[in-house]
C-alpha cells in the first residue's frame, strides 16, 4: 500500500479544477504534490499518522486544526538509497481553511525517456518542498482558493546516484520496474540546484443553492503559474533547461451530475509557454473535452 504525501493531499482539497485531466495540478505529479518528483506523490516503505482536534473556543462554525505527519524508509525503488518525511498542519472551518506543508526527500527517482529503444533512464535527487493553501467560502455554494508551492531539486545525497559523466545516467539500479536502465538521463551533481515556484488560484460555484432547477451543474476555473527558474550551475543539465522558464495555465470544468452514477462534463484547458527553458515547445496549447461518466 502506497500512502500520500501531505503536499498531495491538501492539493486534493484545495485545487480550484477538482479533474485531473483539466487542472494542471493534476496533469503534473512534479507540481500536484510531489514536491519535485513525480514518483513522490505516493509513498512505499512509509508510515503516515493525521488527526484532527475541533476547536469549540474559536467563534468559527466547524473550526478545526489539522495536522499530517509521514515518513519513508527508502526512495520508490527500494531500501537502499534514500528516504523522506513531511509535515503538515491548517485550520478548517465552514466559511475559510489554511494549511501549511513541508515535504524533503533525498535520492529520490524520477523516471524519463532512454536514448536506448526499449529501456528506461532516470534521474536522482534530492528535493525540498514548501506549500501554503487557502479556502474561502463567502457563500455555502462558492469556494474561492489558492496558494503557493516552492521546490527545489539538488544532486542526490549518495555518490552512486549522481551523474555520471562515462555513462550519461546514475549507476546504482540496472533495472526499474522490469525494465533495464539505458542511457539518456544525466541528473545532477553536487552543487547543482534548481528552484521552482507553482502559484494556482481559483472558484467553484454550485448552481443548485440559487437556481434549484439547475441542482447538479457545477461550475470550475482556475489559473496556474508554473515557473522553472534558472540552475545555479549548467554541467549536468540540458542547454534549454540551462535556463528559466514559465508556464501559464487556464483552465475550466462545467460539470451536470444526472444522478449519482452518471454525470456529463465539458472542460477546457490552455497552456502558454515562455522563456528558453521552454525551447521547442508549442508556445500556445489547448484541449477541449466533453464526456459523460458512470461511477460504479
Amino acid at each position: 500500500m502506497k500512502l500520500i504525501v501531505p503536499l498531495k493531499d491538501i492539493f486534493l482539497a484545495y485545487d480550484p479544477v477538482q479533474a485531473d485531466n483539466f487542472s494542471a495540478l493534476g496533469q503534473s505529479g512534479t507540481w500536484g504534490g510531489s514536491g519535485g518528483v513525480s514518483e513522490n506523490q505516493r509513498l512505499q516503505n512509509s508510515l503516515k499518522y493525521t488527526n484532527s482536534w475541533a476547536l469549540p473556543s474559536l467563534p468559527f462554525e466547524g473550526a478545526k486544526a489539522t495536522a499530517t505527519g509521514i515518513y519513508q524508509w527508502g526512495n520508490a525503488i527500494n531500501l537502499d538509497y534514500g528516504n523522506s518525511y513531511g509535515l503538515s498542519a491548517g485550520l478548517e472551518s465552514n466559511k475559510f481553511g489554511v494549511q501549511v506543508a513541508y515535504y524533503s526527500a533525498t535520492d529520490a527517482i524520477s523516471a524519463t525517456t532512454s536514448s536506448t529503444a526499449g529501456d528506461i533512464a532516470y534521474r536522482a535527487y534530492n528535493t525540498q518542498a514548501g506549500l501554503i493553501a487557502l479556502r474561502f467560502n463567502p457563500v455555502p455554494e462558492l469556494k474561492i482558493s489558492g496558494g503557493w508551492e516552492q521546490f527545489t531539486r539538488s544532486a542526490a545525497s549518495d555518490a552512486a546516484l549522481q551523474n555520471s559523466s562515462s555513462t550519461n545516467h546514475p549507476s546504482a539500479y540496472g533495472s526499474l520496474w522490469g525494465y533495464s536502465v539505458g542511457a539518456g538521463a544525466a541528473g545532477f551533481t553536487p552543487g547543482d540546484t534548481q528552484e521552482f515556484n507553482v502559484l494556482f488560484l481559483g472558484a467553484g460555484y454550485d448552481f443548485s443553492a440559487q437556481f434549484p432547477k439547475l441542482t447538479g451543474l457545477k461550475l470550475q476555473a482556475g489559473y496556474y503559474d508554473f515557473i522553472s527558474e534558472t540552475p545555479s550551475t549548467t554541467h549536468a543539465i540540458s542547454t534549454a533547461k540551462q535556463n528559466s522558464g514559465r508556464i501559464g495555465t487556464w483552465s475550466a470544468v462545467l460539470d451536470y451530475q444526472i444522478n449519482k452514477r452518471f454525470d456529463v462534463y465539458a472542460a477546457a484547458t490552455n497552456s502558454h509557454f515562455t522563456g528558453p527553458y521552454y525551447s521547442g515547445y508549442d508556445t500556445n496549447q489547448t484541449v477541449i473535452g466533453t464526456g459523460v461518466r458512470f461511477k460504479f
